[in-house]
């Protein structure tokens, strides 16, 4: 569970730390103090830093410090996904997630532990900016689309006495106005052997025969594609 600092001491005490330390010593206390308390990075350092502006004694208008880790992240998200509605962009943030890390870098654990606890009603209530289901129709209608191309080709080898060999290809372009797509091919291979009667058949795979990595945005559905070399076996029976 993220921690808060709840306590003017506490706070003090890493900011005291924090003044003392050089260049090197004030990056590695940061990772410390956003690994155990789940802040994104600049907002620590404006905490740290003591940079931050005064409390006015009036009530908090932004989001509380347990999902302040996230304000950035979901602001991102939800301007790439055409500013979805807090109903629909709440699922949307994992499908999305891979996509912004390739992008903006890896979050922490703490910060992903918290993304997966999101719904609807947080993004609503507790994160400014995220309109109601009713108030972004009109921006739904205008969303972004993107065009996924694909050309799948095969070629199938089968020898009497119950060996087989099988290859795929798949080509896949994908554009989009606003968001980059990708360009490239992926190539599969099977070897195998049918028992008699075809009551068994046992068959050895290797996907993604070159070891081709893709970055398709998650505005087109699309079969989930091994990004890396994979080894398949299976073996099915007939009764």
């Amino acid at each position: 569970m993220t921690k808060e600092l709840n306590r003017t001491e506490e706070l003090n005490r890493w900011q005291k730390r924090y003044e003392r330390r050089n260049r090197e010593g004030r990056s590695r206390m940061l990772d410390e103090f956003c690994e155990q308390y789940g802040y994104e990075r600049k907002y620590a350092i404006k905490l740290l830093g003591n940079e931050l502006p005064a409390a006015s004694g009036k009530e908090r208008s932004g989001p509380p410090c347990e999902y302040q880790p996230l304000l950035e992240v979901v602001e991102r998200i939800w301007s790439a996904a055409e500013q979805l509605c807090g109903k629909r962009l709440a699922p949307a943030l994992g499908i999305w997630l891979p996509h912004y890390e390739v992008h903006y870098g890896k979050l922490l654990p703490s910060q992903k532990k918290l993304l997966g606890q999101v719904s609807a009603a947080t993004l609503d209530q507790n994160l400014p900016g995220i309109p109601d289901a009713t108030a972004n129709l009109a921006t739904l209608e205008k969303i972004d689309r993107a065009v996924l191309h694909q050309i799948s080709l095969s070629a199938n080898f089968n020898h009497p006495s119950g060996f087989f060999a099988q290859w795929e290809s798949a080509w896949y372009r994908q554009s989009s106005a606003s968001l980059p797509g990708d360009d490239f091919w992926q190539h599969d291979v099977y070897l195998g052997y049918r028992f008699p009667r075809r009551y068994a058949e046992l068959r050895f795979g290797l996907l993604n025969l070159f070891d081709t990595d893709y970055r398709l945005n998650p505005l087109n559905l699309h079969s989930d594609l091994p990004r890396n070399r994979t080894f398949t076996t299976s073996l099915r029976l007939n009764f």
